[in-house]
């Protein structure tokens, strides 16, 4: 009804507050999202101040057990919005707290809206976020920036793609070299999760991917185990390997290349215990198709 941005500050910031109760009425989360979305959208000449109070507001809603109602529509239109918001402010540190907090509920447990903020290029921003105010203030960082972009950035390595970026940018190598130093134990442990997410994102990446490998060209078996990060990708693949079974196992442990490349495995990670499992269960399942000779293992064990 009112176009004030003082009577829509004042607004938000009733809502900001009102929004924190448990009796906060759940039918008035995703109406209220989407009219504070609705005077946010026009980016360019909204004003800041204004902004960062409706985003406030908004990191508080998404915090209501109500949140998981809202539409897959509505979050994209918000996510866009906030994105934004972050390209015309990217100096304003409370701003980015705020939109930073945002992407982390938004995205939370849904993978859906995970998928969104990549490919808005919503994980950029974060990590632009998080040059700006922390890894370029040296011993000053704002730590609120860093708190809400270290749980942006976990939120976003549970989903694939997010990973697969903070692996592949060596975000994770700066992660963990900040983790090494970090005495503030909130801090490690969501450095600690990032760390985790990413990893586990990599190695079902490879599991998915190495197993269609593996169906159609399970020639390939040395090559991919090869290219494994460590004893988890080994033994994901080996596991693979033993559920396809016959003929493709025979074919890709069968030849001289991909039975050295599992006497390798073996030799490699005498630790693992899942790693010599399923090798030496692949091996069982050769000897009792194929006539490898015996001699090929010795001292292997």
């Amino acid at each position: 009804l009112f176009d004030s941005t003082a009577i829509r500050e004042a607004g938000c910031g009733i809502l900001a507050n009102m929004s924190m109760r448990k009796s906060f009425p759940s039918e008035l989360i995703q109406p209220s999202l989407v009219s504070m979305n609705g005077f946010l959208m026009d980016v360019e000449s909204v004003d800041k101040g204004l902004a960062t109070c409706a985003l406030h507001s908004i990191c508080n809603m998404l915090e209501h057990p109500a949140s998981k109602n809202i539409s897959l529509p509505v979050y994209q239109q918000l996510i866009e919005t906030v994105l934004g918001l972050m390209n015309q402010y990217p100096h304003s540190e409370e701003l980015i707290e705020f939109a930073c907090l945002t992407i982390a509920h938004a995205a939370g447990d849904d993978h859906a809206v995970k998928d969104i903020v990549m490919q808005l290029g919503g994980f950029d921003l974060v990590r632009a976020a998080f040059e700006e105010f922390v890894t370029r203030k040296g011993e000053n960082p704002s730590l609120e920036v860093k708190d809400a972009c270290l749980c942006a950035i976990a939120t976003l390595t549970g989903c694939q793609a997010g990973a697969e970026v903070v692996m592949n940018s060596g975000l994770l190598d700066i992660l963990l070299a900040l983790l090494a130093v970090e005495t503030d134990r909130d801090f490690a442990v969501i450095l600690e999760i990032i760390a985790k997410n990413t990893r586990n994102g990599i190695a079902g990446r490879f599991a998915s991917d190495s197993q269609d490998v593996l169906q159609q060209q399970p020639h390939l078996l040395a090559q991919l185990v090869k290219e494994s990060s460590g004893d988890a990708d080994v033994a994901s693949l080996f596991q693979r390997l033993r559920s396809i079974g016959q003929p493709v196992l025979g074919v890709a442990a069968g030849s001289q290349e991909g039975f050295s490349s599992v006497i390798t495995a073996l030799e490699q990670y005498p630790d693992s215990a899942a790693v010599q499992e399923h090798g030496c269960a692949i091996l069982a399942e050769l000897f009792y198709y194929i006539p490898v000779p015996i001699n090929s293992l010795e001292g292997t064990f």
